[in-house]
């Protein structure tokens, strides 16, 4: 948590994510958030846990990393003298004066299409898939315009695909917002990843050989 920051934000559709925990795991999850956001940098061994708190520690940085941007932004606007001053009684007089300006004519057609791009809202996840992870043409593109290369962004798009699957978000939206979402994403993340570089986190232990009956 940056410093003078009292709060977080936890998005509603983590409920998803929540519902398929149990209670007693939904809280340990609950208590692991409110440590990680006191740098507390906690650790589990609970593949469970690990799975479920993954996506919401790369939002959390996400956040964090916006938060810090306006915060800069509010600096840098204090340093110029903070809000436009308010015009004084002599301007408020001249722009009275002045005739005023008459409205734009807009020109609005209602055609059949409305209905098709109504449709366009309504898609399934495997059709997200095909348009990004399976789309070649958008993936190089994509990894072009971000300077990086075509593996790494491949990675970052199966994972942000698999939690916007848990979130409900690549059928809740558009192609194209699902796809800015994206790239917006993997922007904010590598940002992220430079500001907070990651330490190697000890992986649990498997038996070589498991038996079930």
């Amino acid at each position: 948590m940056a410093e003078n920051k009292k709060s977080f934000i936890l998005y509603s559709d983590l409920i998803h994510t929540v519902s398929k925990l149990p209670n007693e795991k939904a809280g340990e999850l609950f208590k692991h958030i409110l440590l990680y956001v006191n740098d507390e940098n906690p650790e589990t061994d609970d593949l469970i846990l690990q799975i479920a708190f993954e996506p919401i520690k790369l939002q959390l940085k996400r956040d964090l990393v916006k938060w810090e941007n306006y915060i800069e932004k509010q600096r840098t606007n204090g340093k110029n003298g903070g809000r436009p001053k308010k015009p004084t009684d002599t301007e408020k007089t001249q722009a009275f004066l002045e005739e005023p300006k008459k409205a734009d004519t807009v020109t609005v057609t209602v055609t059949d299409n409305v209905k098709e791009r109504v449709n366009t809202l309504t898609h399934s996840h495997s059709e997200v898939v095909n348009q990004t992870l399976e789309n070649e043409i958008f993936l190089e593109q994509s990894a072009m315009a971000l300077s990086t290369d075509l593996k790494t962004f491949k990675d970052f798009v199966k994972t942000k695909l698999a939690e916007m699957a848990i979130t409900g978000q690549s059928s809740k939206y558009p192609l194209g917002t699902v796809k800015r979402i994206i790239i917006q994403d993997f922007k904010i993340d590598r940002e992220a990843k430079k500001r907070f570089p990651q330490k190697e986190e000890s992986k649990p232990a498997y038996h070589k050989h498991v038996k079930f009956t």
